[in-house]
């Protein structure tokens, strides 16, 4: 983040999981410049619940994979709560470190061009995290039923 003395923040609301992924998005994502650096906690906070749904399926735990896409669902509300509070900046900021804190999203929008837009791309990430969240409910009730050796 070059020499600026800004704080990533991080989204309130967060389970104790995802304030640490998010924070280690931030801290990964910090050799590509300030703009992925900011993107990374949100990377960061989405990749955990995709890298355990991806372990479990491989691993042919299906229903396991499914409560871990339910996460992933979760983790996207959470975000679309984040991004719709972009201009209005109303959410407390829950920050790193000492200095000024940034709103994540109200600078990737401002910097995207985009910020006049937060409801608009907050609500299409609620959406994508609700189609998540039932797929997980309908891939979790499917797998849950016992089904011969040979049909898995």
């Amino acid at each position: 983040m070059g020499s600026s003395s800004r704080v990533m923040s991080m989204s309130p609301g967060c389970s104790t999981g995802s304030i640490s992924s998010r924070t280690a998005g931030h801290l990964l994502f910090s050799w590509f410049g300030e703009f992925i650096t900011i993107l990374g906690g949100t990377l960061g906070q989405l990749s955990v619940p995709i890298a355990c749904s991806v372990y479990f399926y491989l691993r042919k735990e299906r229903f396991s994979a499914a409560v871990a896409l339910f996460w992933l669902g979760q983790n996207f509300v959470n975000v679309s709560r984040y991004v719709k509070d972009a201009q209005a900046m109303d959410m407390p900021i829950v920050s790193l470190g000492d200095g000024d804190s940034i709103h994540d999203w109200n600078y990737l929008l401002l910097k995207l061009n985009v910020l006049r837009h937060d409801q608009a791309i907050g609500n299409t990430v609620l959406g994508l995290g609700l189609l998540i969240m039932l797929l997980s409910v309908l891939l979790g009730s499917y797998y849950s039923v016992d089904r011969d050796e040979d049909a898995s």
